[in-house]
Order: structure tokens, then sequence, then C-alpha cells
């Protein structure tokens, strides 16, 4: 899980430039902030990893849409043979 967790991470940073040094310091200072501007900081991140997760399971549907349509093709081969 934490593998997925670091990777979602590293896109994360990817798609908004920066890098995880940044990111480390910007959770420094979140942790000085009051609670309520650490918790929008928080809902913010969460909104960004939603929208790569999104990103990802589409993705994830085309290929494997993609591949059902290659299997669909290489049965229908067989068969014909």
């Amino acid at each position: 899980m934490n593998d997925i967790l670091e990777e979602l991470l590293e896109k994360v940073l990817a798609a908004t430039g920066k890098s995880r040094a940044d990111f480390d310091k910007e959770v420094e200072n979140l942790k000085g902030e009051s609670p309520v501007e650490a918790m929008g900081n928080v809902l913010s991140l969460i909104m960004m990893n939603q929208e790569m997760t999104a990103e990802m399971l589409s993705s994830l549907m085309v290929q494997n849409a993609a591949l059902q349509d290659q299997v669909n093709e290489l049965q229908g081969g067989q068969a014909n043979a």
C-alpha cells in the first residue's frame, strides 16, 4: 500500500512541478500552521490525489478494454482456424 501511495505522491509532485524536498519542506511548514489552514492544505492535496487516481483508473480501463479486444480477436482467430 505504501508503494502505491509513494507512486501517487510522485505523480502529484510531477504534475505540480514540485520536488520531494519541496514537499517535505511544505509538510514541515504545515505543522506550524493553524488547524484550519492545515486542513485546507490537506484537502487540497487529497483532491489532487483523487484526480491522479481517477486518471490512472481511466488509463487502466482503456488498456483493459484494448487487451480484452485483442483476446477476443485471438480467440475468434483460433475458432476459425
